[in-house]
């Protein structure tokens, strides 16, 4: 379409000025009716309903769930997100605390105490992990590595 050949009124200027959130979508309320040639506006979910929508998405309904045949990093962090950060070393006492370094060029943080596999059989169950600090981690991998 040619620019300039259409009027706009300030209703037309009104409604180009429709906010948009950080998504990108539009917040607008729809017009009454099917209008062809319009875009369609999306609407939000209220929070209650992207409550009830993420509830039927956990654990085995999610498309992503592996099962028992999860790897060793998602198994370890379905542990953390399931109980959190381990608060002290089971071996050596020590409290856990964040760690600031630099990763690429930024800097980032991590927890000093990390989960630990006991049983050596990676399958999903809270009570066989316990927390370690990464040197007695690093102590128990190396002394069980090929028991």
């Amino acid at each position: 379409m040619p620019k300039g050949v259409y009027k706009r009124t300030e209703e037309h200027k009104k409604a180009l000025r429709v906010p948009r959130n950080g998504a990108g979508l539009y917040v607008h309320y729809p017009q009454q009716g099917f209008q062809k040639g319009h875009r369609t506006f999306l609407l939000h979910h209220s929070d209650e309903t992207k409550q009830k929508i993420g509830e039927t998405k956990k654990g085995e309904n999610n498309s992503s769930w592996k099962g028992e045949s999860v790897k060793y990093a998602g198994l370890h962090n379905w542990k953390k997100r399931w109980s959190g950060n381990p608060p002290k070393c089971e071996d050596c006492g020590i409290e856990g605390k964040y760690i600031i370094y630099m990763r690429e060029g930024k800097i980032a943080q991590r927890w000093s105490i990390e989960w630990s596999n006991v049983s050596r059989e990676y399958h999903r169950d809270l009570d066989d992990f316990i927390g370690r600090c990464i040197s007695c981690h690093k102590k128990y991998d190396l002394v069980h590595q090929n028991a």
